[in-house]
Formats: structure tokens, C-alpha cells, sequence
């Protein structure tokens, strides 16, 4: 990844931070809409009917192949009109716990179901599909930054704009992503957004991009000694060749990557680069990553212990 990207925290580059919506802001725009994700709740129906006192919402894959296959219908998104007071409690409850977004688009709600049917999957380079849902944010905020304008035309669609909460309760933000200008017809059950090996690589960038902005941002949060702009600059260049590090060592998964580096802002240099044990179980890249990295923590407690 690029120094300076690195240097200024991985920063977004078409997803911006907003302040909470307020219903007075939004009425005055396209229509807006609650897309809630049925997986959080199963009681969600419920919660919805009792906050708009109504039975005005719908269930995006009724009467489609994906109403009664696995995980059913009620697992999959739902649509419901957005007003004042539902506002309040999405904003209060269900945004913040990553169950739904705003989206702000057509008046004609089967247009707009049409869409996001058709969102629920795309089809990778390789011809096979791959799951999707506006709801999952960390991956629509991925396809915001690393898609071309063309393909976010195609996934936005009719959709004017979408604004979700990033689940960091402690810090509150807002994010909004706006579609580009030229616009793309909708999407269908039938017709799904599909992925050229370009976009997958972009959307590689995009996705560990994500990653580290939110790994050194809890980092400050947990240790105020990174909070100053320049221990922030100095976490952000050796998270960034620590990362690095990992994978060279055949660390894949983020939970892996994650752990090394954490041992390295840890432990000393010297364990990783002369001790032999640690480095062999570095240098086991057939073993599973967790298991070398236990290893690993166990023979740098014993080296720290000897220290002392």
C-alpha cells in the first residue's frame, strides 16, 4: 500500500462521515427508506409493526426463488418507508447495531425492491456467485470505495444515496456514500452486478484498507499514548510493515494478521528476527496460523520471563 495512504490513516476516499440524519434533513430529498435486516431479530416484524403503528413494510424476497429456501424470507431484508418516529428508533437501536441503512431513493417502492432483490448476490470473475446485501456495511462501504463509476451505477441503481452507522458506539459516526452521477437501470432477481478481476483486486485494496484504519483506530482508543498526531503517524508505518510481515509469513486470515501484529507492538524486534524457535514457527507456513501464532506467544512469555 502506498506511504502516503499509510501516512494519512487509510482514509476513505468516496464514503464521507456525516452528522445523524435528522428527519428534517432528509424530508426535503429523495424518498427515504429503512432496509432492516431480518437476520438481527426474529422478532423484528413485530418491532416494526409496533413502531409504525401499520403494516406498511415488505419483505424484498417474497414471492421470489429465495422466499422459502435456506435461511427463509424472514432472514432476508426488509423494506419499510421511513418517517419521523421511525427514524428515532432506528436511529436509536437498530442502525447503530448494524441491523439496516437509509436509503434514499425512488418513490416507487417495486422499483426499488427490484433493486435490492438483485443485490442480494454477485457474480464474481469466475462466473460463481457471491453473497451480498446492502445491510452488511463493511462490504457496501468496500464496494463504495474500490468499485469504478460504472459499476457503482450499477449498484446503486435507482438509489440516490445510502447512510449507515460504522457500530463504533463510542465514536458515533455517520457515513454516507452518494451515487455517482451517471446512472445504471436496476438490478433484478434475474440480473446481478458483476465483478471483473479489477474490481476484485480493488475491492482487495479496499477491504484491507478497512482494516487497518479500524485496527489503529482501536488502538488509539485503547491506548492513549497513541493518541498524539505523531505517535499516530509513527502506530499507522509500523502497523503497516508489521502487516506486511504477516503475510510474508503466510498469515491470511484478518484474525491472524490482527494477532501478529499485536505481538509485535508487544514484544521486542529481537525474538522475531534471532530466536530459531520463533522463527521456524514464523517460517511453518503449512501449519494452521492460529496454532503457530499460540506457539509464537509462548515462547516470546518464556524468552520475556528468562529476560527477568
Amino acid at each position: 500500500m502506498e506511504p502516503h495512504t499509510v501516512d494519512a490513516g487509510w482514509p476513505r476516499q468516496v464514503v464521507r462521515a456525516i452528522v445523524e440524519p435528522a428527519w428534517s434533513a432528509l424530508q426535503s430529498g429523495p424518498r427515504p427508506w429503512l432496509l432492516l435486516s431480518g437476520a438481527h431479530s426474529e422478532a423484528l416484524e413485530e418491532e416494526v409493526i409496533a413502531t409504525i403503528h401499520g403494516f406498511d413494510y415488505r419483505w424484498v424476497w417474497r414471492d421470489t426463488p429465495l422466499e422459502y429456501a435456506l435461511p427463509g424470507y424472514r432472514h432476508g431484508p426488509l423494506l419499510v418507508p421511513l418517517d419521523a418516529a421511525l427514524l428515532a428508533h432506528a436511529v436509536a437501536i437498530w442502525i447503530p447495531r448494524q441491523a439496516g441503512v437509509i436509503l434514499l431513493g425512488p418513490n416507487d417502492e417495486n422499483v426499488l425492491v427490484s433493486h435490492v432483490q438483485g443485490l442480494h448476490q454477485f457474480i464474481a470473475a469466475d462466473g460463481w456467485p457471491v453473497a451480498f446485501g446492502l445491510h452488511i456495511t463493511r462490504a457496501l462501504e468496500e464496494c463504495c470505495e474500490a468499485l469504478p463509476e460504472d459499476q457503482r451505477a450499477q449498484l446503486f441503481g435507482p438509489i440516490e444515496a445510502c447512510i449507515w452507522h460504522d457500530g463504533e458506539t463510542q465514536t458515533n459516526t455517520w457515513l454516507r456514500a452518494d451515487a455517482p452521477d451517471r446512472k445504471a437501470p436496476p438490478l433484478s432477481i434475474d440480473h446481478h452486478l458483476a465483478l471483473t478481476p479489477g474490481d476484485e483486486a480493488a475491492l482487495n485494496l479496499a477491504g484491507r484498507a478497512w482494516f487497518m484504519r479500524e485496527f489503529a483506530h482501536t488502538l488509539t482508543r485503547r491506548f492513549p499514548a497513541y493518541a498524539p498526531a505523531d505517535a499516530q503517524l509513527v502506530l499507522r508505518r509500523s502497523l503497516a510493515t508489521f502487516a506486511d510481515e504477516a503475510h510474508q509469513f503466510g498469515f491470511r486470515l484478518e484474525c491472524d494478521i490482527r494477532y501478529y501484529m499485536e505481538l509485535r507492538l508487544r514484544y521486542p524486534r529481537e525474538p522475531f528476527v534471532e530466536d530459531k524457535t520463533v522463527h521456524a514457527l514464523l517460517n511453518r507456513r503449512e501449519d494452521h496460523g492460529m496454532s503457530r501464532l499460540f506457539a509464537i506467544t509462548a515462547r516470546l512469555t518464556q524468552i520475556a520471563s528468562l529476560t527477568f
